[in-house]
């Protein structure tokens, strides 16, 4: 997906980011617009420890996060 590519303003952001944390706020930040909470980044950490790759964790975070509630369309 273009959001999750080199270039976008969201991976670029996310891959200058030097540890997991900071990782982990930029994409809260950018996403949700707030950090996480304390059991959220636990959360989104072990997501990204996970994955093949940091990358691949970070992507998941990414659509994880778009996939919450906050942003269902209800009619």
């Amino acid at each position: 997906h273009a959001m999750l590519s080199q270039g976008s303003v969201i991976y670029d952001s996310v891959s200058q980011q030097k540890t997991m944390k900071s990782a982990v706020d930029t994409i809260f930040l950018a996403v949700l617009t707030h950090e996480p909470d304390a059991d959220m980044r636990s959360a989104a950490e072990q997501e990204i420890k996970q994955a093949s790759n940091p990358a691949a964790g970070c992507g998941n975070l990414i659509w994880a996060l778009l996939n919450t509630r906050e942003f269902l369309f209800i009619d």
